[in-house]
């Protein structure tokens, strides 16, 4: 009676300490500091003794550890007070995390000839682990790793769940009897191909939604152009048929040959002249036409010009339209505000081997070591009032480019006896 009296109380110091590790690591991860009052001192009494007696009673060690993380999960919910989503993230996280620095505790120890043993060994290795939680969370944002966690996709809660299952899976390891080892093996091996097939899976609709996300996104923000095009197309339809009615009225006026194919001549240059459509409009990719001229516009609110052509009225890219005019854009922006007023910017776009070719070209300095060195670092932007050329974006674009097998090249040319800087993306 008296020895099931003292390992109740080792049992009772055991999880006093593990609970110890629990609260700091939550602390940690909620960024929370934990107040002792009666109330918490009270949730953290109890706690242990239900933990420590449901695992001293209780010889079914899985449904033991089952009912202990339930345990957990509720006094540390009272204790801190979270949300729902943070307070079941933040306990994955503690678990993972938890058997982390186990492992490291079990390494140090193993360095020394004389191993401490049985409920000393707990005690010692939870000591050494605390000490260890203490330290690392003076340098590491626990915080902001669960933020990073919570504010995302479903695809890392579900990694950061699978680390949970994977480390309780682990703890269960440690318990199985040698006899039954290979038998245990196999399942193990059987779940992890399972989750790595969900995994796999789970990859491909997480990356196939983030790129329908952002073909809305792009269709959201460059519908309108598309569509303030549309009601110009209109009017202009509306014009032309009051020009065709002038033609139809033209013999009317005009009695003698000659004098009414003068006027249809001078009428016709006029009409053409009215009703010319910007051949950018002719893209297969409307967006990117309707893109290209809200550009041509803004270019011209600045008192600048941006000239644009189109090699074919057919662009191709293997990159998705909402990238190209991710592309498009920052190249643009960037020659647009290197660019003085009254200046002009030109852009080709053309299809090479299965690619989209880009040239655009701006008003700008001689390329040197530096400037090609320093040109797509972050941070790194240049502007016309510093006598410099491109740099905003840049290495959004570079990145962009090399993840798609693409290439940039920079160059000088002269135009109209103006020093221009070519930048030629192919992706």
């Amino acid at each position: 009676m008296q020895n099931l009296a003292i390992n109740f109380l080792v049992n009772i110091l055991i999880f006093i300490s593990e609970y110890a590790i629990t609260l700091l690591i939550m602390q940690s991860l909620l960024n929370v500091k934990l107040t002792f009052n009666c109330k918490n001192i009270s949730i953290i009494i109890l706690a242990i003794l239900i933990m420590s007696t449901t695992d001293f009673f209780l010889h079914d060690y899985f449904f033991c550890s089952i009912l202990i993380q339930i345990e957990l999960i509720i006094s540390t919910a009272f204790i801190f007070k979270p949300k729902f989503q943070d307070l079941i993230f933040s306990f994955f996280l503690e678990v993972i995390f938890v058997i982390a620095y186990q492992l490291i505790v079990v390494a140090v120890l193993n360095l020394f000839p004389i191993k401490p043993f049985g409920s000393f060994y707990q005690i010692t290795g939870n000591l050494l682990s605390i000490l260890f939680i203490i330290i690392s969370s003076r340098f590491i944002p626990f915080h902001k790793i669960l933020r990073a966690i919570t504010s995302r996709s479903i695809l890392p809660k579900f990694i950061i769940f699978e680390g949970f299952l994977l480390m309780d899976i682990i703890i269960v390891f440690a318990t199985i009897d040698i006899h039954n080892f290979i038998e245990s093996l196999i399942s193990f091996i059987i779940a992890a191909v399972i989750i790595l097939c969900v995994n796999y899976v789970l990859f491909l609709t997480e990356y196939q939604y983030k790129k329908y996300e952002n073909e809305l996104k792009a269709y959201k923000e460059y519908l309108p152009i598309v569509d303030e095009l549309i009601m110009q197309i209109r009017s202009k339809q509306h014009n032309f048929d009051n020009q065709l009615q002038t033609f139809e009225n033209m013999p009317l006026i005009h009695k003698d040959y000659d004098s009414l194919a003068s006027a249809i001549k001078t009428y016709t240059n006029t009409v053409y002249a009215e009703n010319r459509l910007d051949p950018i409009i002719k893209c297969n990719m409307k967006l990117v036409a309707g893109f290209l001229i809200s550009k041509k516009n803004q270019a011209a609110s600045q008192n600048k010009q941006l000239n644009v052509t189109l090699a074919d009225d057919f662009i191709y890219s293997a990159l998705p339209e909402y990238k190209l005019i991710t592309v498009l854009g920052i190249l643009i922006d960037n020659a647009v505000e290197a660019t003085p007023v009254e200046n002009t910017i030109f852009l080709d776009i053309a299809s090479q081997n299965n690619q989209c070719y880009i040239k655009i070209g701006n008003p700008g300095p001689m390329i040197t070591s530096d400037f090609l060195h320093n040109i797509f670092l972050p941070g790194y932007t240049t502007k016309h009032a510093k006598n410099t050329g491109h740099g905003l974006g840049l290495p959004s674009l570079k990145s962009i480019v090399n993840n798609n097998n693409g290439n940039i090249t920079l160059s000088n040319e002269k135009i109209n006896n103006i020093n221009y800087i070519i930048f030629e993306v192919t992706v």
